[in-house]
C-alpha cells in the first residue's frame, strides 16, 4: 500500500449565537473552524486526521512541506516515517504550526493503519504501550468544559445544565483579574454545592506573583486543579509554583512533542497533551509512556472537531495514568454533527469508538457543506 495523495480541508461554520470568551480571546467566538487532513492510498483506503493549526497556515504546510515527503510512502511504516517527517520540517526546536500540521497527518495514518488491519486505534495504541486488551477502556470519565466569560446569571444557568446532564465535574474559565475571578469562583461553587468536582482554567493569564496569590485564594473553594496559570514556556515559574501549591496545577495543551513534555511533566500535577497539536498519535504514545514512568496523570486536551475528539478518546482508552477526559460542551457543529453517528455520552462518561481505525464515519455532505478550502 502506498500513499497517493494528501489533502487539507479547511472547515468553518457560524454559530447560532456568540459564545463567551477566555483570556486568549476575551471577546468570544461567533464561528468555529477546523483543519482536517485526508490521506489517500492506491488501495482506495482513506484516513482522516485533524490539526490544531490555524487552517490558513496548517493547510499550506500540509500541501507544500509534508505532502511531498508522503506521496509514494508506505502509510503503515509508523515511527520511522514520523521521524523523517519531523526532521524534514526543520533543524532543531520545531514546534508550533509545523508540528500541528504533522499531528493531523499522523492521526490520518493511524486511522488508515487501523482500517487496514481491522483494529481500532485504541487496540493499536495498547499494543505499542504493552497494555493488555482487557485493560482497554470502553468508556472514560469526562468533565464538561464550558463556562467561558459570560454574565453570572448565564454562567449559573449553564452550570446547572451540565449537572442536569449528569456531569460530576466541570471547568470554568478565569483570567479576568483576581477579584473578578474569585467572585465568579465563589458564586459558582456556592451554586453547584460541595460535591461537584470543580476545575478552573486561566489560559496563561497570570504572572508568577499573581498565580501564587490566585492559587492561595482558590484553596477555600475546593478547586480540583488550576489550569495554565502561566505560559507553558515558563518552566521556572511552574517549578516555583509547584513547590508552594495546595491546589493541583495542570498544563500542557500548548506544549509540543516528547521533549517539551519531558521538561514540563515533572513540574505539574496533571499533564494535558493535545493529540492534534503535540505531534499526533505516534508522539502521544511516547508522551504517555513517559507519563507512566513519572507517575504523572494524563487528562487529554480536546477542543477542536470530531476527528480530534475521536483520536483523543482512543488515547484515553489506553493511557496507564489517564485521569479524566475533557469534553468540550461549547457549541460546535464541527464536533457534534460531523460524524454519521454521534459520540455517546451518559452519566459523566464518554464511549470510545469501537470500529476499525478511529471508528467514526464522517458525514461527507456535512463536511463539504462547511468546507471553505481544499489544498
Amino acid at each position: 500500500m502506498k500513499i497517493t495523495d494528501v489533502r487539507a480541508y479547511t472547515l468553518a461554520c457560524r454559530l447560532p449565537r456568540k459564545m463567551g470568551g477566555a483570556f486568549r480571546n476575551p471577546a468570544g467566538w461567533d464561528s468555529r473552524q477546523a483543519l482536517l487532513v485526508r490521506v489517500e492510498t492506491n488501495t482506495g483506503l482513506v484516513g482522516w486526521g485533524e490539526s490544531f493549526a490555524v487552517p490558513s497556515v496548517g493547510s499550506v504546510i500540509v500541501r507544500d512541506v509534508l505532502k511531498p515527503m508522503l506521496v509514494g510512502q508506505d502509510p503503515l511504516e509508523g515511527e520511522p516515517l514520523w521521524d523523517r517527517l519531523y526532521f524534514g520540517l526543520g533543524y532543531g526546536g520545531v514546534k508550533g504550526a509545523m508540528v500541528e500540521a504533522l499531528s493531523g497527518v499522523d492521526i490520518a495514518l493511524w486511522d488508515l493503519k487501523g482500517q487496514f488491519l481491522g483494529k481500532s486505534v485504541s487496540q493499536l495504541l495498547a499494543e505499542d504501550l504493552d497494555v493488555p486488551a482487557q485493560h482497554i477502556r470502553r468508556r472514560v470519565d469526562c468533565y464538561a468544559t464550558g463556562l467561558y466569560y459570560e454574565p453570572l446569571a448565564d454562567l449559573l444557568s449553564e452550570a446547572r445544565g451540565y449537572l442536569d446532564e449528569g456531569f460530576r465535574a466541570i471547568k470554568m474559565k478565569i483570567g479576568l483579574g483576581e477579584d473578578e475571578d474569585l467572585c465568579r469562583v465563589r458564586t459558582l461553587r456556592e451554586a453547584i454545592g460541595p460535591d461537584v468536582n470543580f476545575k478552573v482554567d486561566a489560559n496563561c493569564a497570570y504572572t508568577l506573583a499573581a498565580a501564587r496569590e490566585m492559587e492561595r485564594r482558590l484553596r477555600p473553594f475546593d478547586v480540583d486543579w488550576f489550569e495554565e496559570p502561566l505560559r507553558v514556556e515558563d518552566l521556572g515559574g511552574y517549578a516555583a509554583l509547584k513547590q508552594e501549591r495546595e491546589v493541583r496545577i495542570a498544563s500542557g495543551e500548548g506544549e509540543y512533542c516528547r521533549w517539551g513534555f519531558d521538561a514540563l511533566m515533572p513540574l505539574v500535577d496533571v499533564a494535558q497533551p493535545d493529540v492534534a497539536r503535540c505531534g499526533g498519535l505516534t508522539e502521544m504514545v511516547r508522551i504517555v509512556r513517559r507519563a507512566a514512568e513519572l507517575g504523572c496523570p494524563i487528562a487529554p486536551h480536546a477542543w477542536t472537531g470530531a476527528v480530534c475528539l475521536a483520536a483523543s478518546l482512543h488515547v484515553a482508552a489506553v493511557a496507564p495514568t489517564f485521569e479524566i477526559f475533557e469534553y468540550d460542551r461549547t457549541p460546535s457543529p464541527l464536533r457534534d454533527a460531523l460524524t454519521r453517528e454521534p459520540f455517546r455520552y451518559s452519566d459523566s462518561m464518554l464511549s470510545v469508538p469501537q470500529g476499525p481505525g478511529l471508528g467514526v464515519e464522517l458525514d461527507l455532505d456535512m463536511l463539504l457543506r462547511h468546507t471553505t478550502a481544499v489544498v
